[in-house]
């Protein structure tokens, strides 16, 4: 009987990989299209905290939310806040 275990290991993180990307992508639009603060739109996309989402949002995208919000917008980005 063959193990399956490498490959149920390599489905989830196929799995986690298109989830995080899925949220990334509606935080995205949530942050061109609405003025929500960065918290909120985490919890909305189901991030369990507001500093994973941060943290994620830079690893995919290449930048911080409120930085891209700002490039979108055409504006300076605000710091973020302190943990």
């Amino acid at each position: 009987m063959e193990d399956n275990s490498a490959k149920d290991l390599a489905l989830e993180d196929i799995a986690a990989r298109w989830l995080h990307r899925t949220r990334i992508r509606q935080a995205q639009y949530l942050l061109e299209a609405t003025g929500h603060p960065v918290d909120r739109i985490a919890t909305q996309v189901g991030f369990g905290s507001p500093t994973a989402f941060r943290d994620r949002f830079k690893r995919i995208v290449g930048t911080s939310p409120n930085a891209y919000r700002a490039a979108f917008h055409g504006l300076e980005a605000e710091p973020a806040p302190s943990p």
